[in-house]
């Protein structure tokens, strides 16, 4: 006797016969779908471009002792993607790690160049403080403008043509940089790569969600902050070395390499699906899993997935940005994104990058002793490969362990650690440390960036996984707002040092860390090993509180 339980599909199936799990396909099935190409939003006159395929479902035998059902339904193993398969989407993620890398750079690149040029007579390109947080700064703001322009290029042209364009201003901004002769040029380099990574950060993500299988989704879609924290690492120790033109012509060669790579991956099949390019979509998938029978059986979900959303919204009235924003399935995940990113920014985790060589001169009471200059950027460089190392085993603990347990331990741990480390320096003071002082705040310090470099993975996993298909491409209004309130932070951090001194931001990373924590105590739903429509479908109930989802969400959570 076989038990069969139907998804939300209609068409596929698993059954359970002698111990044996098959996927139950209709065969010889041939259906019409008419597919809107557009983003889901309407413009108010009712543009639709629409295509009418045919796609046929062939009938797929994978063996001969394969049998047919009363219903004339085939019994058809179900198979993963092969190991061909899985290094296929290794080599794509590769090609995009590189292009990670190189975004990287100009991240950590206020580190380099202000302990060269602050205060320093001598060189021709000296600056005051002032002109030091906006080179810092700069970057964040011009962030926002390329996210803001990569939201309808990666709809309009794909997410792969868009990290493509993205490379162009990167390489001019690292010349104008490498070739300034005034703080303008220098603030108009700055700019450029700060366009650039814009650009990128949300195409990245969302390709990387869009091929990936659910079992390697979690890694995949969080190794490009190995490639952040290698191109922050990359740009520290070239600094400790070279001058700041030198540094600046290094970060020239990264993103040639990156085009190069990129230039020969696929598009995202989802996108293709989306705008009707079916046949594109199945050559892509089956490259990406090494089985035509899998990518066959996976375009088919997407498609109906997408057909389902548009016979969906044609039972309703026109569809404006507000109505779309208020469904439960876009509402939810946004709020829950954009709340986490607030508080990752006043957790500390980009002000440690930025100013690094300031803080860790600050909290150990240097001065201008130039031989402990020297240690304190190679403290820098320290806390860079300690990042890295941190993002890497944060990586791996995404394919074994569960997304709410590793972000809940991060945020809570992160905060435990600089709450620590603010009493610690409040008690000391301005008295100028100990040798014994100095191992209690280098390993709380130390301690404190650990933990929190795992919420450098959060934003792009949770964009990734969490925000529905018809408005994925959205993600860059996302990342515009969370580099709009990165350089207000960034900005106003001199000021916020001298108000609050050391002792009071720490303290504002810990609360911030405990909120982080709470929040994703409560909103966040487990994801790992759920595919992109699952967790979509999860966001269509009623519930806010993961703590109160429904009953068969759990039982799949256990399982």
């Amino acid at each position: 006797m076989a038990i069969s339980n139907c998804d939300q599909f209609g068409n596929e199936c698993e059954k359970v016969s002698l111990g044996k799990k098959f996927k139950i396909i209709n065969i010889n099935q041939t259906m019409k779908t008419n597919v809107i190409a557009d983003d889901g939003v309407g413009d108010g006159n009712n543009k639709y471009q629409e295509k009418t395929q045919l796609i046929e479902i062939d009938k797929l035998i994978i063996n001969s002792n394969s049998s047919s059902d009363e219903n004339g339904l085939q019994e058809v193993p179900t198979k993963k993607s092969t190991r061909i398969g899985v290094w296929h989407q290794v080599l794509m993620t590769g090609a995009i790690l590189l292009l990670a890398c190189a975004a990287g750079m100009p991240i950590g690149y206020s580190t380099v160049i202000l302990p060269q040029l602050v205060n320093h007579p001598s060189d021709a390109l000296s600056m005051d403080y002032e002109m030091a947080s906006w080179v810092a700064s700069i970057h964040s703001l011009a962030t926002p403008i390329g996210s803001l322009v990569s939201v309808p290029i990666m709809d309009t042209y794909g997410r792969k043509n868009t990290l493509l364009l993205s490379i162009m201003p990167l390489l001019c901004g690292w010349g104008i940089i490498a070739l300034s002769h005034t703080h303008v040029l220098i603030l108009v380099g700055r700019v450029a790569c700060g366009i650039a990574v814009g650009l990128m950060a949300a195409p990245a993500q969302i390709l990387l969600a869009e091929i990936s299988q659910a079992n390697l989704r979690g890694l995949l879609v969080g190794i490009p902050f190995v490639s952040y924290s290698c191109g922050i690492l990359m740009v520290y120790g070239l600094g400790s070395l070279l001058n700041w033109r030198m540094v600046a012509w290094c970060g020239v060669m990264m993103p040639i390499f990156s085009f190069i790579a990129i230039a020969l991956a696929p598009e995202s099949p989802n996108w293709l699906a989306r705008k009707g390019y079916y046949e594109k979509a199945k050559k892509a998938l089956t490259w990406l899993r090494d089985s035509e029978e899998k990518a066959h059986i996976e375009l088919k979900q997407t498609i109906e997935h997408i057909e389902n959303e548009k016979m969906n919204r044609s039972h309703k009235s026109q569809s404006s940005v507000w109505s779309v924003i208020r469904q439960p399935s876009v509402l939810k995940p946004i709020i829950l994104i954009n709340a986490f990113n607030i508080l990752q920014i006043l957790s500390g985790t980009y002000l440690i990058v930025f100013y690094a060589v300031d803080i860790i001169t600050e909290i150990c009471n240097f001065g201008d002793d130039a031989t402990m200059q020297i240690s304190t950027m190679q403290s820098a460089v320290l806390t860079a490969l300690i990042r890295l190392l941190l993002t890497m085993v944060y990586c791996y603990l995404l394919l074994k362990w569960k997304r709410r347990n590793l972000y809940l331990a991060s945020c809570l741990l992160s905060a435990i650690a600089s709450t620590t480390l603010s009493i610690f320096l409040y008690l000391k003071g301005d008295t100028a440390k100990s040798f014994n002082d100095l191992v209690i705040i280098g390993t709380l310090m130390l301690l404190y960036i650990s933990f929190n470099t795992c919420s450098m993975l959060m934003p792009g996993i949770m964009v990734g996984e969490l925000l529905p298909l018809r408005v994925r491409h959205w993600s860059g209004i996302i990342f515009t707002a969370f580099n709009l309130m990165l350089f207000t932070v960034t900005k106003m951090f001199p000021w916020l040092k001298i108000v609050m001194k050391t002792q009071g931001l720490f303290l504002m990373f810990g609360c911030s860390s405990l909120c982080a924590f709470l929040l994703f105590f409560w909103m966040l739903p487990e994801t790992k090993n759920k595919t992109l429509n699952d967790i979509e479908d999860y966001y269509q109930g009623q519930n806010w509180i993961w703590q109160k989802r429904a009953r068969k969400m759990s039982q799949s959570d256990q399982s």
